[in-house]
């Protein structure tokens, strides 16, 4: 189950200071690991303002999609010194959370997922972009994240939002070869030490998952802390080691058709 409302704006708000705090002294040149078109002042402007779009949709009630131009074309020129760009992401994620605490969860607005137009799914949506660029920030900063803290109910949401996003029709549009996955019987099995498993099932016309109690065969599995799922599942280094067995033509597959972009 997604987390509650306030529970995102609380979130967003932590990881934006965290990710803050590990910039201050940062050299705003690094390449980006897992983003190797960007150096780390593009990583945090997309960051910023990307926060910041998603301020003006809720704020405003958008009932159409706003110009992102500003998040996605990113200036490799520095601009600012880390402590500044510090500050200004933590305005943005300020002015995000305030557009939330503003209205209720419910509330309409444009949204890219059809079937979730509301505030909410900005709140849940920019809690883990806000955390998996913090992770990219860190892997740029530090080239590790065995370290980062984050609470445990924030990531096994982020992998139900994961497969929320992952499974939903619509993504067969802007990626056919991902069909590829799909055969008869065909599942994958998603493991952690500490959680309820994940359970795609690839055996139908689209995939779906659930949270199976009991243990179920399946045909390949990938398993490893919460954490390093996580990693795993958005193609970014694992914090510890995560283990694949079963079918390795699945696992080749699920490798090379479950990015999002």
């Amino acid at each position: 189950m997604p987390l509650r409302y306030d529970r995102y704006r609380t979130e967003i708000t932590a990881q934006t200071a965290a990710l803050a705090a590990e910039i201050q002294t940062a050299d705003l040149t690094a390449r980006v690991p897992s983003c190797p078109d960007w150096n780390l002042h593009q990583l945090l402007h997309h960051i910023g303002e990307g926060h910041r779009w998603a301020a003006e949709v809720v704020r405003t009630r958008a009932t159409d999609p706003l110009p992102d131009n500003a998040l996605r074309v990113l200036p490799a020129e520095i601009t600012k010194s880390p402590a500044d760009l510090a500050t200004w992401l933590r305005e943005g994620a300020d002015a995000l959370t305030e557009a939330l605490g503003s209205t209720s969860p419910d509330t309409p607005v444009w949204s890219p997922v059809p079937r979730d137009p509301t505030a909410s799914f900005y709140a849940r949506r920019f809690t883990h972009e806000t955390l998996m660029h913090r992770v990219d920030a860190a892997q740029a900063v530090r080239q590790s994240t065995a370290d980062l803290p984050v609470p445990a109910g924030v990531l096994e949401d982020a992998v139900d939002e994961y497969f929320d996003l992952a499974t939903l029709p619509e993504m067969f549009d802007f990626f056919p070869a991902r069909r590829e996955l799909l055969a008869p019987g065909r599942t994958l099995l998603f493991r952690t030490p500490d959680t309820a498993p994940w359970l795609l099932d690839l055996s139908g016309t689209t995939m779906t998952y659930s949270r199976p109690t009991e243990a179920t065969e399946t045909t390949a599995t990938i398993e490893g802390s919460l954490f390093s799922l996580l990693l795993a599942l958005y193609h970014r280094p694992p914090a510890t080691p995560v283990v694949s067995s079963g079918d390795a033509g699945v696992l080749s597959l699920w490798d090379k058709h479950s990015t999002f972009g």
